[in-house]
C-alpha cells in the first residue's frame, strides 16, 4: 500500500466518528455495564458529548470527564453538557489520551466507543488509561458491528484491540456481542 493511500485511510478512520452529523450515537449499550451512582468516569474520544450525557444519567452522584483531541468536538460536548459542567458533575477537556494530566488511580471506569483505530500509539495510550483508572477499575470499549459501508471491517479492529490491551497489562478481558444493537464490547480490568 502506498503512503498516500495509508494517509487517506488514516484520515478516514479519524473522521469516522464525526461524520454522523444529524444522527445520534446509540448509547443504550452503556446500560449493560454496572455503573455505580458515584462512579468517576473518563470518556476517551468523547466527540460531540452524547456518551458523556448518557454517562451522567448513569452516575447521578458521580462525575464524568470527557476527553477529545479535537477542540471543535470538545466545544460541542461542552455545550451539550453545559448544565452538568456548571453543577461540577462534568468536565470536558481537549487533549490526547496518550499523555493525560490526571493523578494516578483517579477514575473508576474508562469508556471508549469506536475511537481506537485513530490512535497513533494504541498500546502506550491504553497504558496511560490504565494509569488513571483505579486498580480493579474497568475499561469498556464498544465497537459498532459494521462500518459505515455495512461490512464487518470493525471485527478485525476489535480483535487487534484485544491483543493491544493484553499487551498494555489489562487483566480479566471479556468480550461480548450485544445482541439487540449488534455492538462488540470489550471489558477489561486495570
Amino acid at each position: 500500500m502506498n503512503v498516500l493511500r495509508e494517509q487517506k485511510d488514516r484520515i478516514s478512520r479519524m473522521l469516522r466518528p464525526f461524520l454522523s452529523i444529524g444522527t445520534s450515537i446509540d448509547t443504550r449499550w452503556l446500560t449493560h455495564f454496572n455503573f455505580k451512582n458515584d462512579d468517576k468516569v473518563l470518556n476517551v474520544g468523547c466527540g460531540k458529548g452524547e456518551i458523556v450525557s448518557r454517562l451522567l444519567d448513569l452516575v447521578p452522584d458521580g462525575h464524568v470527564t470527557g476527553l477529545d483531541r479535537s477542540y471543535e468536538m470538545a466545544n460541542t460536548a461542552s455545550s451539550r453538557n453545559n448544565k452538568a459542567i456548571k453543577m461540577c458533575r462534568c468536565m470536558i477537556l481537549t487533549g490526547s489520551a496518550r499523555s493525560m494530566n490526571f493523578a494516578n488511580n483517579c477514575f473508576d471506569k474508562a469508556v471508549i466507543s469506536d475511537d481506537v483505530d485513530s490512535w497513533d500509539e494504541p498500546q502506550r495510550t491504553f497504558e496511560e488509561i490504565r494509569r488513571v483508572v483505579k486498580p480493579g477499575g474497568k475499561l469498556i470499549i464498544c465497537y459498532n458491528k459494521t462500518d459505515r459501508n455495512g461490512s464487518d471491517a470493525n471485527l478485525e479492529s476489535y480483535k487487534e484491540t484485544i491483543r493491544i490491551i493484553e499487551a498494555a497489562g489489562y487483566k480479566y478481558i471479556t468480550t461480548e456481542k450485544e445482541k439487540t444493537l449488534g455492538h462488540f464490547c470489550i471489558v477489561a480490568e486495570s
